[in-house]
């Protein structure tokens, strides 16, 4: 009767090991790949514009529901899929990000931040609460042109809508997402952030400001962490 082989054994460690060593890769997809829109392009830092929502902050992700938050989110510039993102520490302030009004969540109805440019496209970085198809409320990213009229990204659950909590993750070729660790360690449970990618219909027009609307019904919320536009050539 053969032996157990222990080196064999011992190459593998043990099954947290494993896990976290896969958690590891999915934590590095996002640095790792692009959007396909953005693949074999070579676009200057120059065209990309990472908004100033400093201002707009009402909330604070590391507190955000106690100790159910995304207090291990790392911040500073990032670039997720091919685009960089500018997310907000506590060292710079107390409030690191928009939190929108439902029910049950305090926030704001309408966020606007001036924008003033020809854009090709918008990335937006969020997380949402309550993001199933049952759930009542109009949740929708805005984008008003300087001739005054306008064009909305609604959130819609199940579609380009998904809960931050959820272990399930979907992606598409405008919707990614982005892990963030509950522990100092990498194995799950995860929590998940995701980044909609809005191609702009009407380049040749200047888009006066990009934003928000909630119309408060409903349990869901939308939490904005960061919006990076790119600018046309």
């Amino acid at each position: 009767m053969a032996l157990y082989n222990f080196s064999f054994a011992e190459e593998f460690k043990t099954l947290d090991y494993i896990i976290e060593k896969a958690g590891r890769s999915m934590f590095e997809k996002p640095m790792k790949e692009k959007f396909s829109s953005l693949e074999g392009k070579n676009i200057s830092d120059e065209r990309w514009l990472l908004l100033d929502i400093k201002k707009y902050c009402n909330g604070n992700f590391s507190r955000w529901t106690g100790s159910q938050n995304l207090k291990y989110i790392e911040t500073g510039e990032k670039r997720y899929y091919g685009v960089p993102f500018k997310i907000i520490s506590e060292e710079e302030q107390l409030q690191t990000c928009i939190i929108t009004k439902s029910e049950i969540i305090d926030g704001v109805y309408d966020v606007k931040i001036p924008v003033n440019r020809k854009v090709e496209a918008i990335y937006f970085l969020h997380a949402n609460y309550y993001a199933s198809p049952e759930e009542i409320g109009e949740r929708k990213f805005t984008i008003e042109y300087s001739d005054g009229t306008s064009e909305g990204l609604s959130l819609i659950g199940e579609e380009n809508m998904f809960d931050w909590w959820p272990q399930k993750r979907t992606e598409n070729e405008n919707l990614k997402y982005v892990l963030v660790r509950t522990s100092e360690s990498f194995k799950p449970p995860y929590r998940n952030l995701y980044i909609i990618q809005w191609k702009n219909p009407f380049n040749e027009k200047v888009i006066s400001n990009v934003g928000f609307h909630s119309d408060g019904k409903g349990m869901r919320a939308t939490i904005i962490i960061g919006i990076t536009l790119l600018l046309n050539e």
